[in-house]
Parts: structure tokens; C-alpha cells; sequence
């Protein structure tokens, strides 16, 4: 059985449909399937989005993202064979059926959370929104430029707002966009507990690139919602060494719970800046 442990030794009375078990299960085993290698010290393994069907989003997400649908995970009574997990090289994302108890349709988007939105990186923006627009996906926004950054916006069936950036050096998975009413504290936040360096993309748009992976931030007027329950429920990271990671989530002194995996894997569940939910899966000391 999983052990589970609160900060303040007490247990919580609200447990989510895709919360510790799953979450963690579901990246374990994801991870499992990948080329077997040293991992980074630390790197950004996705999202966990919040789908009417799981199965739909996540063929979506293959047919106009180029995602690969893993094989499913274990039925249990927590998770009957619903979650769906999409690779994207490294990336996961983790297509569950809400945090809600029972879930709530239709969710609330990703815009006005914490996670405003995902990105995509082409080669040739221009051929890839013709794409979409030809295969019927929901266009937001046509090309825009911002200094020497070109992007447009679709949305998915189910909320989220995704970028495409055009990038010839990065391209699948290409970043998510945090939302915060204070940028350089948010920023600070995430170094002191994954590391990294801030800088800006583009030379515009500060944040802290993770592999090929951008996490960049967004100033807001008014305090975002948190992730629970919206359409981007949460980030998901994974690490080496289990010990330094719960000696940096301590030291935040937010709440944050704890369960033990298969072998020497933890995964700790907390909310960070903004009320984003965050998933870190640590296996060595």
C-alpha cells in the first residue's frame, strides 16, 4: 500500500480522481516504457490535462501534435482504465477524467489559471497553421509577431490554449506559460526548487529553459485560479535524488504530501506559486 504522509502529519479529507496513485503511477510507468539512460538532475515531464474522454484527447493530441499513445496503464478502483498518457519525446502528457469528485463538465479552460497555456514549436509556422486550419482545429489567432518571436493560437476540444511558436531550432513540445501577478518571485520560486537559469526567450519573454523545454511566465492584473479542476490540472517533473528534493520542498513550508512507488520511487504532490499543482517524481537517494 502507498504510503502517504502530510506535512503536517495529519491526514487530508479531499483526495482527487487523479491525484497521488495515479498521477505518479501513471508517470512511472510512462517513464518505464522510455529508452533506458541517466536522467537529468532535474526535467520538466509534462501536464496533466483534465478531459471529459481521455482516450479522445489523447488520439487528438497524436493525430494533430504528433504525440505517441502509450499503452494503458493498470485498471483499478481509483482509476478504471480511464487515464491515457501521450508521449512526446520526453514530454507526457497525462490525460485524466478530473480532478473533480465526480468530475464537473464542461471544465473552465486553461486561460485564467495558473497554466495559461501550452506551446508547440515548428520549423514552418506557416505550413503548420494551414494544417490545422485544413484538418478543422479551432483557430484563435492567426500569425502574430512579437520582436523576432512568430506564434498563433489554437485551442483543443477540451480548453487548453496552445501556442505555436515558430522555432527552428526547438520543436514538438515547446513550453508552457505560467501566469503570475509577480513574475520575478515565481521565477526565483522554481530555481531555488528544480534549478536552472532565468533567462528570456526570444530575448523577450522571461523564463527558464529545462532541456528543450521553456517554462515562461506571464505577468497577470489579478490573481490567477489555481489548476484544480481547470482544463491544464497541473506539471509534472521528475528528478535524482529523492533526499535534496524533499529537503527543497520543505524548506518552501507549504503543504505538500508524499507517497512511495515501485522500487525507489517518491512522488511528492504540493500546489506552487499561483496555486499550480505540481507532480515530482524522485527515485534515487
Amino acid at each position: 500500500m502507498a504510503r502517504i504522509i502530510d506535512q503536517n502529519g495529519q491526514r487530508r479529507s479531499r483526495v482527487r480522481r487523479s491525484g497521488l496513485t495515479i498521477t505518479g503511477l501513471m508517470l512511472f510507468l510512462a517513464l518505464s516504457t522510455q529508452p533506458t539512460g541517466q536522467l537529468l538532475a532535474t526535467e520538466f515531464r509534462g501536464v496533466r490535462l483534465n478531459v471529459s474522454d481521455p482516450q479522445a484527447a489523447a488520439e487528438w493530441y497524436c493525430s494533430h501534435l504528433g504525440g505517441t499513445l502509450l499503452p494503458a496503464g493498470p485498471h483499478s478502483e481509483a482509476d478504471p482504465g480511464k487515464t491515457r498518457v501521450v508521449s512526446l519525446g520526453k514530454v507526457m502528457l497525462v490525460f485524466a477524467p478530473g480532478d473533480a469528485q465526480p468530475p464537473i463538465w464542461p471544465v473552465l479552460g486553461s486561460v485564467g489559471s495558473g497554466v495559461d497555456h501550452l506551446g508547440f514549436g515548428f520549423a514552418d509556422l506557416d505550413r503548420a497553421l494551414e494544417r490545422f486550419t485544413n484538418t478543422g482545429v479551432e483557430i484563435v489567432s492567426g500569425i502574430e509577431k512579437e520582436g523576432p518571436i512568430r506564434y498563433a493560437f489554437i485551442r483543443d476540444r477540451w480548453g487548453t490554449l496552445i501556442e505555436l511558436v515558430e522555432d527552428r531550432e526547438l520543436q514538438g513540445f515547446h513550453h508552457i506559460h505560467l501566469a503570475t501577478t509577480d513574475s520575478k518571485a515565481t521565477l526565483k520560486w522554481y530555481t531555488s526548487l528544480f534549478g536552472g537559469q532565468i533567462s528570456r526567450y526570444g530575448g523577450m519573454l522571461p523564463g527558464i529553459r529545462y532541456g528543450d523545454v521553456w517554462v515562461l511566465v506571464k505577468t497577470a492584473k489579478v490573481a490567477p485560479a489555481p489548476t484544480d479542476g481547470r482544463a491544464i490540472g497541473g506539471i509534472n517533473w521528475a528528478v535524482t535524488g529523492s533526499r535534496e528534493i524533499l529537503d527543497r520542498v520543505g524548506a518552501t513550508n507549504l503543504p505538500h504530501r508524499v507517497t512511495q512507488l515501485k522500487g525507489d520511487a517518491t512522488e511528492i504532490q504540493m500546489a506552487g506559486p499561483d496555486r499550480v499543482q505540481l507532480s515530482i517524481l524522485a527515485t534515487g537517494k
